[in-house]
């Protein structure tokens, strides 16, 4: 018997060659990449993206080491050298939720299929025929009352709309800023509730909700609830200032005071020697190329309505052709979606790990959200949509949030400024440097828009009637509220489909005596 061991006795050196040869071809190599990570799906995901990782083996060579750095390159804000499992979570959401919602309904995508960009597609542009036709948005004040069926149709399309466009989403906050409740029922916001296209309606003093209502599910309730990412619209805006504050503090942009003139993209252009602070005030001479309309050098032989929004197109491709040349005129309140989506791109560019860090960093570590905010990142127009790269003007200023996350934003704002910090700083700043709005007249000059007569850092201010009160509010198009009253800490949040609510006695009213 020993000898019949003796001679099938293996090597000690042939027997470690050929461990050592088995375990490189049944286990992923680890360099580059943590232990635990599906190196096969990782592989998977970017062939199916249009990167080159090599044959789906599950070992992490040089060519899967090179298209993981080529992919998080081109559409975040590069690699490090280490695939972890936060590189997972941003590749498998771009591939399974981003990429795929592009497909407008189509199931599984071929490989390296580029789906068409949205304004291609003109379903969400052509409303059943049981549906009042308004365009893109409902007039905020239309000929003809919209229905409940159109507002529930146009509901459907806001809520809709960011899963059609490549974007940000946070997760959950480590730290969810606590809201206290004591509400009561006000009769006057339900009965708002009950005949208009009011979707939900917050009132926060003495440290606590105090009304906390919704649209009854025969009406709006049952397309939302409390973690819905409803959007914003022009309160992005305010939202862009509030993050502009925070890349000042952390040092990747000096002051509000500074130009713009180390953006390259911006040369030629009127902007290029611009200060923040006059984008923030809405002030920067710039009323000849850009106003409430969009841009003002179009042709509309072109019929192209995209192509008119700032918010459809990049900051490099309107520099290059509409703002080529441009120059600065008399400064007065020019209301555009262009400067603050300057802004915006202008942190993309100077923070070095892009806009994500600060975004996502901001919503958990200061804002402490408890649901996924969304912000669109990739703009262009047609061949632009998946070739833009960080400082090319690529971020939109689509901003979702859920009704409780708009409030803990508001919360946050109110104790920032009673706080001796930078950012505290930064908002009584901005709020010193604001303007009057001069001779700007809307149609109810008594209303959401003509009640504040000053503007600064993208906040309205200054309303009629509150002498002496220090009262900022973010207003978004199709009656989007936040009212802040900085003294008394007071606020209103409202999310809403058309502003038809009675708002000088939910807002206006309640804020005045609460």
């Amino acid at each position: 018997m020993r000898q019949f061991a003796k001679l099938i006795a293996i090597p000690k050196q042939l027997t470690i060659s050929i461990l050592g040869l088995f375990l490189v071809f049944t286990q992923p190599v680890f360099a580059g990449v943590d232990k635990g990570i599906d190196v096969r799906k990782v592989q998977t995901m970017l062939t199916e993206l249009c990167f080159k990782p090599g044959p789906v083996d599950g070992a992490w060579g040089k060519r899967t080491e090179r298209a993981a750095a080529e992919f998080f390159d081109k559409h975040f804000d590069g690699y490090d050298g280490q695939f972890t499992a936060s590189e997972f979570a941003k590749l498998n959401q771009f591939n399974t939720g981003n990429l795929r919602d592009l497909s407008f309904g189509v199931k599984t995508l071929k490989r390296c299929e580029v789906p068409k960009p949205q304004w291609i597609n003109l379903d969400l542009r052509n409303p059943p025929s049981d549906v009042i036709d308004y365009g893109w948005e409902i007039p905020e004040f239309p000929r003809k009352k919209p229905d409940n069926k159109t507002l529930q149709y146009y509901l459907a399309r806001h809520l809709g709309w960011y899963k059609n466009m490549p974007h940000y989403k946070s997760g959950k906050s480590s730290n969810v800023r606590k809201i206290h409740f004591d509400a009561t029922k006000s009769n006057l916001v339900n009965s708002e509730l009950n005949k208009t296209a009011l979707l939900s309606y917050l009132l926060y003093e003495n440290d606590r909700v105090s009304v906390d209502a919704m649209s009854p599910k025969d009406r709006f309730g049952n397309q939302f609830n409390n973690a819905t990412p409803l959007i914003a619209n022009s309160i992005g805006k305010s939202f862009t200032a509030y993050l502009l504050g925070h890349a000042i503090c952390q040092g990747y942009i000096e002051s509000p005071f500074q130009t713009l003139s180390d953006w390259q993209i911006l040369e030629d252009t009127l902007y290029s020697d611009i200060q923040l602070i006059e984008l923030l005030n809405m002030r920067a001479g710039d009323q000849m190329y850009t106003n409430m309309n969009g841009l003002v050098e179009i042709d509309f032989n072109k019929n192209d309505f995209f192509l008119k929004s700032p918010n459809n197109r990049s900051i490099k491709s309107m520099a290059q052709n509409e703002l080529k040349d441009s120059k600065k005129s008399r400064a007065y309140w020019n209301y555009s979606t262009l400067p603050p989506k300057l802004v915006i791109n202008y942190i993309d560019h100077k923070v070095p790990q892009g806009f994500s860090k600060l975004f996502y960093q901001i919503l958990n570590d200061h804002i402490g959200t408890e649901y996924p905010v969304i912000i669109d990142y990739s703009t262009g127009y047609r061949s632009e949509l998946l070739e833009l790269g960080k400082g090319d003007g690529r971020i939109n200023l689509n901003l979702y949030m859920s009704r409780y996350d708009y409030l803990r934003f508001a919360m946050t704002i109110l104790e920032d400024w009673h706080s001796d910090t930078c950012i505290g700083n930064y908002l009584k700043t901005i709020y010193n440097e604001r303007k009057s709005k001069g001779n700007f007249k809307p149609r109810d000059q008594y209303g959401r828009i003509g009640t504040p007569r000053g503007y600064g850092g993208f906040m309205h201010a200054d309303w009629v009637g509150f002498k002496g009160r220090n009262i900022i509010s973010m207003d978004g198009y199709g009656g989007q509220v936040i009212a802040i009253d900085l003294d008394l800490k007071r606020v209103v949040v409202i999310n809403a489909i058309h502003s038809d609510y009675d708002w000088k006695k939910i807002v206006r009213q309640v804020m005045k005596d609460g």
